[in-house]
C-alpha cells in the first residue's frame, strides 16, 4: 500500500524502503531540468516536495552548459561555382574532408532556382543514419512542394517533384555502405519521367509529367526551409542544381562540373577557407561520431558561466523564506513569514518592502522581523501607509537581503523574495483616444485602406490581415500582422518529436483567407469583420479591426480550433517591424523572459531592454524571448521619433516577445553565431503560449495545464497606436544582464 500524493503523478514514483522499525513508505521524487529553454514547471515540482511530509526530492542535471570554444567558417566562405554569383547562409559547419556537416545551407532566393521544367538535382553524400527518421532527411530541397532529393522516414534514397497538386516520386534502395563511403545521387526529371541515378548508374525510373509548382520557400543543401523539423544527418561534399535533365554519361563523368548549372557548390574546397567565425560548439562540432549534439547543453549558466534566463526561476524555486498573506485588505497589510532553514534563524537576513501601483514604486521600506526559529513562522504587519485608488492595481513585493558577507555572497545578496497581489483596485485599460474628426476607409478589389489624420491602415481582401499601418511616411509593418500558432521549436519539442506531431500549425495562420471581409462606419470608428478560415481542419477566425478617428487600431480576435487537430504551440499574431524603435518597455513580468510554467522567477513592474538583448542566445538557437502579463508596452528610440505602442484591452493580458531576426532562422541554425543579421525584428503578440516542460528532454512535454487544446474557442484584444517620442538618454545595452529587481 502507498500513500497518493496528489498533483504528484508527473514527478513521483513511489518506492517501499524496509523499515529498521515501522515506517510510512518514502515516495522518491526527480526532476530534470533540461535542456536549452526549459525548467519548465520547476514550481509545481516543488510545490508537491514542500506539502507532502514523506517526499524526498532530486533536481538532477547540470549546473553549467557544456561547450567548448571553437571556430568555424561563415556564410561569405560558400562560393558558387556556376558562375550565377548565388549568396548563401551556413547554418552548419564545413571541413576539408566531409564538407558540410552538421547542418546545412540555404541559397539566397532567386527566380533562377524556380524551375518548373526539366531539372537535375545532384550530390556526394555520406549519411551518419540511414535507419528511420521522422520526415526523413533532405539532401537537396525547395522545400516540400518544389522538387527535393531526400532519404524516406524508413532510409530509402527518394527524389520527388510536385506538380499538378501531387506529388511525383521515384524510391530507390541505398548502397549498403551509404553510411561509411561517399557516393553520389542524382534526380531527374525530363518531363516524361522522374529518375535516380546512384554513382551515375540509373536506379529507378518512373512515368511522370506537368510543370514544376514553385513556391516561397528556400532552395536548400541538408535542410528543408519549408518542412523545418528535417535535416540531414550527414555529409555533403559537393553537389550541384541544374535547369535540365542531365544525360547518364554527364551524371557518370562530370555530374558537378557540366555547363549549365543555376547553383554548383564545392563544400570540401570552401571549408580550405581561414576559419573566422568563434563560437561555443557541442556535440557533432568536431564531426564527431556519433554524438548527442546539443543535449549536454542542459545547464543553468552557460559555457561562459554567464546566468541564463532559467537562473532566476530556480533560484526563486530554492529559496528558503517565504512570505503569504494573512490580511491583506486593508493599507495596513498582514502578512506570514515563513523560515525554511533547518538549522538558523532568520537573523543573518534583513527584509524590506515595495509598494507597486500600476507599475510604479508608491511606497516602500524596511521590514522588521523577528528571529524566526529554524522551520517556524510568525506574522508581521505593513503600514502603508497609501490610500488606494479603485482604478489602480497594487503589488506588494517583499525582499530578504544578506546582512553580512559569507564565503560566497557579499552583503546585500538578496537570498529570498516573494510578490503578493492585492485586492485594492482593479486594472484600467487606458482608454482610447478622442477624436473630433472621424475615420474613413475606402474600399478596392484586393484591400480596404482606412485614413485618420496622417495614419492609414490596410487590410488585404485575400487574407483578411493588416499589411500596412503607416503614420505619415513611416510605415511599421515590414510584415502582414499574420495569426500565428507556431514557436521555434525548444529542445525539449524536438525530443518529444513536437516539430512533427504539431506541424499542422506551422503554416496554419500564414496560410489562412478570408472568406468574408467587410467595412462599415460606426460613428466616428470604421469596423472592419473579417472571417478568416485557417487550415489546420475546420478551424476559424473572426478579426475585429475598429480603426478611430484618432488613427488608432484595436485587435479583436475569436478563434476556434478544430477539435480533429493536434495540440497547439502557441495562439497570437507575429509580424515583423522595423529596427527604428530598438527600446522596449513593458508593465508585466520580467525582467527577463518568462513562460506560463516558468515565470515564478519573474516580478510584476515597468522593465525595459533594448530589444536584440531580450532574446537569449541559447547554445543551440530556440525559441527564447517571450514575457507574461502585458497590461501595455511601448517600442521608442532614444533619439525621438516614431513609436509604436500595445495595449491589452480585454480581461486576459499579452504575452508579448522579440526575434532579432526571421522566425524560421532560429529553427535552422544549429548555434547563435549562424543567425542572420536582418533589418528588422520579428514581434509576437500572444494570446497564449505553450509551457516549455522539463521533466525530461527525451519524451516528456509540459503538464496538461501548460499546454493549449484544440477543439476549443479563444478570444483575445489588444490596441495598437503611434506616435512621436521626445529625445532622451538611451540605458546601456548589455547582453545577459543579470536581472536586478528595482
Amino acid at each position: 500500500m502507498y500513500e497518493s500524493v496528489a498533483g504528484s503523478e508527473n514527478y513521483c514514483r513511489q518506492e517501499e524502503k524496509k523499515p529498521l522499525a515501522k515506517q510510512r513508505p518514502l515516495i522518491q521524487c526527480e526532476y530534470s531540468h533540461a535542456m536549452g529553454n526549459s525548467s519548465g514547471n520547476l514550481s509545481d515540482y516543488w510545490e508537491v516536495i514542500r506539502r507532502e511530509r514523506l517526499l524526498q526530492g532530486g533536481a538532477i542535471w547540470d549546473w553549467k552548459d557544456q561547450g567548448i570554444h571553437h571556430t568555424k567558417n561563415t556564410s561569405g566562405d560558400l562560393e558558387d561555382r556556376s558562375g550565377n554569383g548565388n549568396k548563401f547562409e551556413l547554418f552548419g559547419s564545413l571541413a576539408t574532408d566531409e564538407g558540410l556537416f552538421g547542418g546545412g545551407a540555404v541559397v539566397e532566393k532567386s527566380p533562377k532556382l524556380d524551375l518548373t521544367g526539366p531539372l537535375t538535382l545532384v550530390a556526394e553524400v555520406r549519411f551518419n543514419n540511414i535507419g528511420e527518421s521522422p520526415g526523413g532527411q533532405p539532401i537537396i530541397s525547395k522545400g516540400d512542394t518544389g522538387y527535393c532529393l531526400k532519404l524516406t522516414d524508413q532510409g530509402n534514397l527518394e527524389f520527388f517533384i510536385r506538380s499538378e497538386g501531387n506529388w511525383k516520386n521515384v524510391v530507390a534502395k541505398l548502397p549498403d555502405d551509404a553510411a561509411s563511403k561517399f557516393h553520389t545521387y542524382a534526380g531527374v526529371y525530363d518531363g516524361a519521367k522522374v529518375t535516380l541515378f546512384i554513382d551515375g548508374k540509373e536506379a529507378v525510373s518512373q512515368p511522370a509529367s506537368g510543370a514544376v509548382s514553385t513556391n516561397d520557400f528556400d532552395l536548400a543543401f541538408g535542410l528543408d526551409t519549408e518542412e523545418t523539423g528535417r535535416r540531414l544527418n550527414g555529409s555533403i561534399r559537393r553537389a550541384a542544381v541544374y535547369p535540365a535533365a542531365l544525360a547518364a554519361d554527364k551524371l557518370a563523368a562530370a555530374p558537378f562540373t557540366a555547363a549549365g548549372a543555376v547553383v554548383s557548390v564545392d563544400f570540401a574546397k570552401d571549408a580550405e577557407k581561414p576559419r573566422k567565425q568563434h563560437f561555443v560548439a557541442y556535440g557533432g562540432d568536431f564531426n564527431d561520431r556519433p554524438n548527442d549534439g546539443s543535449f549536454c547543453a542542459n545547464g543553468i549558466v552557460s559555457a561562459d558561466l554567464a546566468p541564463s534566463p532559467q537562473f532566476e526561476e530556480v533560484k526563486k524555486a530554492y529559496q528558503e523564506i517565504h512570505t503569504s498573506a494573512v490580511d491583506i485588505g486593508s493599507h495596513n497589510v498582514k502578512l506570514r513569514v515563513h523560515n525554511e532553514w533547518f538549522f538558523r534563524g532568520v537573523k543573518p537576513v534583513d527584509a524590506s518592502w515595495k509598494l507597486l501601483e500600476d507599475g510604479v514604486v508608491v511606497a516602500g521600506g524596511k521590514l522588521d522581523l523577528p528571529d524566526i526559529a529554524p522551520q517556524q513562522s510568525a506574522e508581521v504587519e505593513i503600514a502603508t501607509g497609501v490610500t488606494p485608488k479603485d482604478a489602480s492595481e497594487y503589488f506588494l513585493r517583499v525582499r530578504y537581503d544578506l546582512n553580512s558577507p559569507t564565503a560566497w555572497s557579499p552583503a546585500g545578496m538578496p537570498v529570498a523574495w516573494d510578490e503578493i497581489a492585492l485586492p485594492w483596485g482593479k486594472r484600467q485599460v487606458v482608454a482610447a483616444a478622442s477624436a473630433d474628426i472621424p475615420a474613413s476607409f475606402t474600399e478596392d478589389g484586393s484591400a480596404i485602406t482606412l485614413k485618420a489624420g496622417d495614419v492609414t491602415a490596410v487590410v488585404d481582401r485575400k487574407s483578411g490581415y493588416l499589411t500596412s499601418l503607416k503614420d505619415g511616411d513611416v510605415e511599421w509593418l515590414v510584415s502582414p500582422l499574420e495569426l500565428n500558432f507556431w514557436r521555434p521549436t525548444t529542445n525539449n519539442d524536438e525530443g518529444a518529436q513536437l516539430q512533427h506531431k504539431l506541424k499542422a500549425w506551422q503554416y496554419a495562420g500564414s496560410k489562412a483567407t478570408a472568406d468574408k471581409l467587410t467595412a462599415v462606419q460606426d460613428g466616428s470608428d470604421v469596423v472592419i469583420t473579417a472571417e478568416l478560415r485557417v487550415p489546420a481542419g475546420d478551424s476559424r477566425a473572426t478579426i475585429r479591426y475598429r480603426f478611430t478617428g484618432a488613427g488608432e487600431l484595436g485587435v479583436e480576435t475569436e478563434f476556434h480550433a478544430a477539435g480533429d487537430q493536434p495540440e497547439i504551440p502557441r495562439i497570437g499574431y507575429q509580424c515583423e517591424i522595423p529596427q527604428r524603435a530598438p527600446m522596449w518597455k513593458w508593465y508585466g513580468k520580467g525582467p527577463h523572459e518568462n513562460y506560463v510554467d516558468r515565470q515564478d522567477g519573474a516580478w510584476t513592474a515597468i522593465h525595459e531592454v533594448f530589444v536584440p538583448n531580450a532574446f537569449y542566445e541559447y547554445l543551440d538557437p530556440q525559441e527564447s524571448g517571450s514575457r507574461m502579463g502585458i497590461r501595455w508596452a511601448t517600442l521608442t528610440n532614444p533619439a525621438g521619433g516614431a513609436n509604436l505602442r500595445v495595449d491589452a484591452t480585454g480581461d486576459d493580458l499579452l504575452q508579448m516577445g522579440f526575434y532579432p531576426c526571421d522566425a524560421k532562422d532560429i529553427t535552422l541554425a544549429m548555434h547563435a553565431c549562424e543567425i542572420p543579421q536582418t533589418d528588422f525584428f520579428t514581434m509576437n503578440l500572444d494570446h497564449l503560449q505553450s509551457g516549455l516542460g522539463g521533466t525530461d528532454s527525451w519524451g516528456s512535454i509540459a503538464l496538461d495545464k501548460y499546454r493549449i487544446k484544440s477543439g476549443k474557442d479563444y478570444r483575445w484584444s489588444f490596441r495598437l497606436s503611434t506616435g512621436e517620442t521626445p529625445v532622451r538618454q538611451a540605458p546601456p545595452a548589455k547582453l545577459r544582464e543579470i536581472p536586478k529587481q528595482d
